[in-house]
């Protein structure tokens, strides 16, 4: 549960500088920088952890206050996509063969939200395209309750280890595979129930 953690301390950040978005931004950066270079056993984990997540958290401060679309208008929006999601994979797997520590720290900044834009101008060219308007349908109402699935992702999640462990498969890929379609399809599935009998409001998932 440790994002509820940081999810509080990054929104007293938002609180209190909410008028100053670009300065929060570049405290965030700056911040985030300078534990890079401090030794790993030095800060409590979860003091790293809110560290190295709230740029993330931040640049959708900015987005918010300025009022900023999410998925930025482009043409071509299909081709930039592949183009930046190829040069995404490529390098984040090359850093993964070069062992560079946790996928989120400092100098995987740059190549992450490399990938966040490719997914962004994935998006907008699903909307435009009218044979895929049902996967732009379902992604949207996927993102209109990713607060939901974030929040309950740890829940369902757990039930991973023992299914693969049940099939006897302990490899990276199925993990992931496995992974990603319990947490997101399974955590919808539960936010839809908590929807169905009304309390998915009280439990702060919308």
């Amino acid at each position: 549960m440790w994002f509820l953690y940081a999810l509080f301390f990054m929104q007293i950040g938002a609180v209190l500088l909410w008028r100053y978005p670009v300065a929060i931004l570049a405290l965030s950066l700056v911040v985030d920088l300078v534990v890079a270079f401090v030794p790993s056993a030095a800060l409590p984990k979860i003091v790293v952890d809110i560290i190295v997540q709230a740029p993330f958290f931040y640049v959708g401060l900015l987005l918010a206050e300025r009022g900023l679309p999410a998925l930025p208008t482009v043409r071509r929006a299909g081709l930039w996509s592949a183009g930046i999601l190829v040069v995404y994979g490529g390098l984040a797997y090359a850093m993964f063969e070069a062992h560079v520590g946790r996928p989120v720290q400092f100098i995987m900044l740059p190549v992450a939200f490399l990938g966040l834009l490719g997914l962004a101008f994935l998006s907008r060219a699903l909307l435009h395209n009218a044979s895929l308007s049902f996967l732009a349908s379902g992604l949207a109402r996927l993102g209109q309750a990713s607060l939901a699935i974030y929040l309950l992702h740890i829940l369902v999640l757990a039930l991973v280890p023992r299914i693969l462990h049940q099939m006897h498969e302990y490899t990276a890929v199925p993990a992931l595979i496995c992974g990603t379609l319990v947490g997101v399809a399974g955590s919808y599935v539960l936010y839809l129930g908590l929807e169905k009998i009304r309390i998915a409001r009280f439990l702060a998932l919308r």
